[in-house]
């Protein structure tokens, strides 16, 4: 039972400093994609709004993605919300 304990423990703080770097990684201009991403635009539309290439949204993308380990948008979006990097 204590063995169990100590994992669980342990578990936990693994995914508080994992929290904490993502949220720490994040740079403004990727949060402000990531906003986007949430409220359903497509990478030209974020493009438009943020007056940035098509390119330079897509590199931002690929960056979330990698940082939140995520393998598509929807996980990055459900991630972004447990990891409370967006607001409800």
């Amino acid at each position: 039972m204590l063995l169990i304990c100590v994992c669980i423990i342990e578990i936990l703080k693994d995914l508080k400093h994992n929290m904490t770097n993502t949220t720490k990684d994040l740079t403004v201009r990727e949060r402000e994609v990531l906003k986007f991403l949430v409220e359903g635009l497509s990478s030209r539309e974020i493009a438009e709004k943020l007056y940035i290439s098509i390119n330079t949204v897509q590199y931002h993308r690929k960056q979330l993605l990698h940082k939140t380990d995520s393998r598509n948008v929807a996980e990055l979006i459900g991630k972004a919300y447990r990891l409370r990097l967006i607001d409800f």
